[in-house]
């Protein structure tokens, strides 16, 4: 009800139909049996209480009785079980029917005890329950009041607390009602006390908690409410004041802030009250505050400031009426202040300020009237002041605003009225202040404003002059015409100018020299023969072949002998670099060389000399003066890339002749971390991660070792056990069984024919197709147990040629070493001597085994110590296995010793170990039946091949080897003759195997004889197959081509002639090179044989002519016309 909306009443309440209040109680030990109860007369009694007729209330049952149920009418209704007992035995029921049936007697009894103020224990079975408990419906347990109830001990029903009067029980089994007391309200739901929220507050008993007023706040559980300060008012939330801001104001009371939006009212935060601004201020927009008006405005009652706009009105700032401006002075733009008006205007009421516009007119600051320019003078641009004309500058009156310009070639000073004129030589300067003198180079007439320039072919000498002269001569006027200078191609001598270097006179004009020719002085004569007085054999030059390519850069004539060109397939070499050319010096520096019979080089070009030679690739030369140009072992590593050959302009570059990983002589030395492979290339030997990249030939080489060990070892132990020496040697000779018995001869053949062949490319300088090369290379590497080359060792550890030399010499010495070491050994362990015996001759017949296997390979390494040469021009000789190693130190010197040694222990020892077992055993070896000789089983290998008469051919065969491979180091290095040595030593090897056929097996001579054959032939074909030959005496150095016919003039000179032209005599030269003057002169009249006529199409009419200006003979056509040059004038 307190809230405004209507209840039903709880139990045990209910409100009367006219009542207002809070609903009423039921009277003492009464309830109602359901809710929203009207009337008192709804409250029956509760159980354990019976209707007095006496008093018309309920009256609770005596000590001891209880009612069955609510509304019990009389005392009669009262039963024995009550007042708050129950029973705790199983027999309640038939207990409760004895106590009933002993009703009257137990009211007496229990009436006893009233009176006597004392009650026991009315039976052993029944308890009272505690405060806050009531029996239940059956009277066999104690139950808890619910929340909200409470109960005293004893009673039967629980009462409700009065939530109305702030009486709530929260927990079941109350003994007694909490009171909520002041800022708490009780809950009949929740059966707890509850918090006042902010803006309500309670003084305690009740079930509501009161609003706040609006003015007023309150925190959670307040006990009563309080009132806002002025200037402040409630927050929303209503729990506290807040202040109200600029521009609001809030009395005493007010729950809102209100503004200050009156004219003129402002307020600051928390004002109670709004302030009103003074005259000269306003406001602001806010209304937070009030502020001066600002400068050029005014506020006269403080309401808002206004423009102080009127006609020479202005203000200062907090102005509260506008001022007004003099005379000579107007407000400023912002109307602050007054401010004079500036120079050149007025202001005769202190309003606006007028331009002083009259004619002459002007003014100085603050003028309030203007003033007029004095004659003479003129304003200037601003109307501030007078001035007088400055000089170049005149004027004929003083009322006008500026004064004129003079003319061109006139002049004045300052403050003139008319301007001068200037006289012929000078001109009027840029401002027309004065006459200026003309330069030397220029001329002026009269009255001139600029001084001119001559005219080309003219000149001016001295300054002030009025005209220009004629420069002389082929002389033309320089730039600035004060003088005059040579013409383009003339060069100054003396007073004169005359052709320059390179040029000469032809109409009037100095051009370039003809092809061909040349001029290394000045003057105006005819240029001079290349051929004749500078290269012979040179019909061009360096800038005719510039001008015929259409070169781009500025092309330089022909100034110097050093000029002269020659043509395409060959190159010019000069006596300064060789000196044995056939030239005269005297007359010649030098001439043109065919390239025709020159190897490595590319003469596509015309103009190229021995310095700009392009090389090939796959050759190699010392430096840009070489003339020997060298085949390089590996083709490949002498790239030389397209950068490293030299131009028109560039000499040779030697830096980039070797591809990566290549460098000197014939790019045949390998970089640092690369390694030489059979064919020459320079592999790397470090990976792309890093490591060290371990060949697999290695590993290759040692399994293809291990295997043949094995397969020897096997076959012998297999086939050869327990027999004769007679049998091993049969099975070794003809076993068909046996493969190695098959091909032991004749691999013996071939490894001779390989050994021997493989070794001219680097003994006698032979170069085979690349194909074969390579071949020969590997063939030769495997037959001469080359293994460091073939399974790259060098990749592992650093090796050259003299690891080699010691490696080959020493290793089979440590080898015969330990086969005797380990066959002496094996024969302190045998006691039978015959079979000590087969150890020892196994142990030698191992050695001289081992001895045949490395007589040649070892023997060529110990010869080709001394095998040294050089290559090309460069000085020194190196080794032409190892071009690492020069021949020319004294650690060669001393390896050389150590080759002689070896010479004495390999080529000569073996040589002689063979021949001394050969001819001590000579009769045996001719008998029949020597395959049965034990003696001679241990060395069957020198004889088992040969025929019995042939014993002695094995000794010939090492002297053959020998002869043809390491001996030809000591014959004529490099050279024809020693060629032709070995020629005749491969013919002679040839002839014997013809005469003797020495092997047993005819197939086998074929195939001895067909090697020689091939080896013969391999030497040959140096002598027809060498080209790379350098120019030197002997060879034609001039291609044959078709030139004017030679004669000799009686001074000695090479000179053309109208006749067909001449050829050097050489008969003017004293002795003793007379006699080979003769024979060059000879030479090079039949090189220079009359060339043919044009012929096309058979047709002959050609006519023969001679040109003295360009010194060359030219053909004629009758019919045609046409003109050909035997010597192109114009280019190369």
């Amino acid at each position: 009800m307190g809230s405004g909306t209507c209840t039903p009443c709880g139990l045990s309440f209910f409100s009367d139909e006219d009542s207002k209040g809070p609903f009423m109680a039921c009277p003492l030990h009464s309830e109602t049996t359901s809710t929203g109860s009207t009337s008192v007369d709804q409250c029956n009694c509760s159980r354990g209480s019976y209707a007095s007729t006496s008093t018309s209330t309920c009256t609770a049952c005596s000590i001891g009785f209880t009612t069955s149920a609510t509304g019990a009418s009389t005392i009669d209704q009262c039963v024995v079980p009550i007042i708050g007992m129950v029973l705790v035995s199983g027999e309640g029921r038939a207990a409760n029917m004895r106590l009933k049936q002993d009703k009257l007697r137990a009211v007496d009894t229990v009436q006893k005890v009233k009176e006597q103020e004392h009650i026991g224990p009315m039976s052993a079975a029944c308890q009272v329950c505690e405060s806050g408990q009531i029996p239940n419906a059956e009277q066999t347990a104690c139950q808890n009041c619910l929340p909200s109830q409470y109960s005293i001990a004893g009673e039967v029903q629980c009462r409700l607390c009065n939530s109305i009067d702030g009486e709530v029980s929260t927990n079941p089994g109350s003994s007694k009602c909490e009171f909520c007391g002041p800022g708490f309200r009780s809950d009949s739901t929740s059966n707890s006390c509850v918090k006042c929220l902010k803006s309500t507050y309670s003084n305690g008993g009740s079930d509501s908690c009161m609003p706040c007023n609006d003015n007023e706040i309150s925190p959670n559980q307040a006990k009563f409410c309080t009132p806002c300060d002025p200037g402040t008012v409630p927050t929303a939330e209503g729990n506290e004041c807040r202040n109200c801001p600029a521009g609001t104001h809030a009395p005493f009371g007010s729950s809102n802030c209100l503004a200050c939006n009156l004219p003129g009212e402002f307020s600051a935060v928390k004002a109670p009250f709004c302030s009103k601004a003074l005259p000269g201020s306003e406001p602001n927009l806010q209304r937070t505050e009030s502020s001066p008006c600002p400068a050029g405005s005014k506020s006269e009652s403080g309401l808002n400031c206004t423009i102080c706009d009127g006609p020479g009105e202005f203000s200062p700032e907090g102005a509260s009426v506008c001022s007004k401006a003099l005379p000579g002075s107007r407000p400023n733009q912002q109307r602050t202040g007054p401010q004079f008006c500036p120079a050149g205007t007025k202001s005769e009421s202190g309003e606006e300020c007028a331009v002083c516009s009259g004619g002459g007119e002007y003014s100085h600051e603050g003028a309030s009237s203007c003033n007029t320019a004095l004659p003479g003078s003129f304003v200037n641009s601003l109307k501030t002041d007078t001035t007088f004309c400055p000089p170049g500058r005149y004027s004929s009156g003083a009322v006008i605003t500026s004064c004129e310009n003079c003319d061109g070639g006139f002049i004045s000073g300052g403050g003139r009225g008319y301007c001068t004129i200037c006289e012929a030589g000078k001109k009027s300067n840029e401002f027309h202040t004065e006459c200026v003198t003309c330069p030397p180079g220029k001329f002026s007439g009269t009255a001139s404003s600029e001084c001119s320039s001559c005219e080309m072919g003219k000149f001016v000498g001295k300054s002030g002059q009025e005209n220009c002269e004629f420069c002389p001569v082929n002389k033309k006027s320089m730039g600035d015409f004060n003088e005059c200078e040579c013409k383009d191609g003339f060069v100054s001598v003396g007073k004169s100018c005359v052709c320059g270097a390179g040029k000469t006179l032809e109409n009037g004009v100095c051009v370039f020299c003809a092809a061909g020719t040349f001029k290394d002085g000045v003057g105006n004569e005819q240029c001079r023969s290349c051929n004749l007085h500078a290269v012979l054999g040179s019909f061009s030059t360096t800038s005719s072949i510039a001008l015929a390519l259409n070169a781009t850069s500025e092309v330089e004539p022909p100034i110097s002998s050093y000029n002269c060109s020659c043509a395409q397939g060959e190159y010019r070499n000069l006596a300064e670099h060789d000196p044995e050319l056939p030239i005269d010096p005297e007359t010649h520096i030098g001439m043109c060389v065919s390239c025709d019979k020159k190897d490595g080089v590319i003469c596509s070009k015309a103009g190229l000399t021995l310095e700009t030679l392009v090389i090939e690739k796959g050759w190699w030369r010392y430096d840009s003066l070489s003339k020997d140009v060298t085949q390089c072992y590996f083709e490949s590593a002498c790239e030389q890339l397209d950068e490293n050959q030299p131009s028109f302009e560039k000499p040779f570059n030697l830096t980039r002749q070797c591809r990566s990983g290549h460098h000197g002589p014939i790019c045949n030395v390998c970089d640092a971390g690369f390694v030489k492979s059979v064919s020459g290339e320079c592999k790397q030997c470090v990976a792309e991660d890093g490591d060290v990249n371990v060949p697999w030939q290695l590993y290759a080489l040692m399994v293809t070792v291990g295997v043949i060990i094995f397969y020897i070892v096997r076959k012998q132990s297999k086939h050869l056990k327990n027999k004769s020496a007679a049998e091993q040697l049969a099975h070794f000779r003809r076993d068909k069984v046996s493969t190695l018995g098959k091909i032991r001869t004749k691999m013996k053949i071939l490894a001779s024919f390989f050994q021997i062949l493989s070794q001219f490319e680097n003994v006698l300088q032979i170069r085979f197709p690349p194909l074969f090369e390579n071949f020969s290379r590997w063939v030769g590497a495997v037959f001469n147990l080359d293994a460091l080359q073939m399974v790259k060792v060098g990749c592992i550890i650093q090796t050259n040629f003299y690891t080699k030399l010691v490696g080959m010499t020493l290793l089979p010495i440590v080898i015969t070493f330990l086969i005797f070491a380990v066959a002496g050994l094996h024969t302190m362990c045998v006691k039978e001597e015959e079979k000590r015996r087969k150890i020892v001759d196994r142990a030698v017949s191992l050695f001289l085994v081992l001895t045949y296997l490395v007589f040649v390979s070892v023997s060529m390494t110990v010869f080709f110590t001394f095998g040294c040469r050089s290559y090309g021009d460069q000085p020194g000789q190196y080794l032409f296995l190892d071009q690492s190693i020069s021949c020319d130190t004294e650690k060669h010197a001393n390896y050389r010793n150590y080759a002689i040694v070896m010479i004495l222990v390999y080529p000569v020892g073996i040589t002689a170990l063979y021949a001394y077992l050969l001819i001590t055993h000579r009769a045996a070896l001719q008998e029949e039946g020597r395959e049965d000789n034990p003696a001679l089983v241990k060395i069957a290998f020198l004889w088992d091949d040969y025929e019995l008469d042939k014993w002695w051919f094995e000794i010939f065969e090492c002297f053959k080897r020998q002869m043809l491979t390491g001996m030809l180091v000591f014959t004529a290095k490099g050279s024809h003759g020693q060629i032709v040595f070995a020629t005749l030593l491969a013919f002679m090897s040839f002839g014997t195997y013809l005469r003797f056929s020495p092997f047993i097996e005819d197939e086998d001579d074929r195939k001895m004889v067909g090697g020689g054959g091939e080896v013969e032939m391999g030497s040959m074909s140096d002598i027809y197959g060498s080209k790379n030959e350098v120019v030197a005496g002997g060879m034609n150095p001039i291609a044959r081509r078709a030139e004017p016919k030679l004669k000799v003039s009686s001074d000695g000179l090479l000179d053309f002639t109208k006749s067909g032209g001449a050829c050097e005599t050489f008969s003017s030269f004293p002795p003793p090179k007379q006699k080979q003057k003769q024979k060059q002169k000879k030479k090079c009249e039949e090189d220079f044989a009359p060339p043919p006529a044009p012929q096309s199409n058979n047709d002959n009419n050609w006519d023969t002519h001679y040109s003295e200006e360009h010194e060359a003979d030219y053909y004629v056509h009758r019919e045609s016309g046409e003109t050909v040059w035997l010597r192109p004038t114009g280019g190369g």
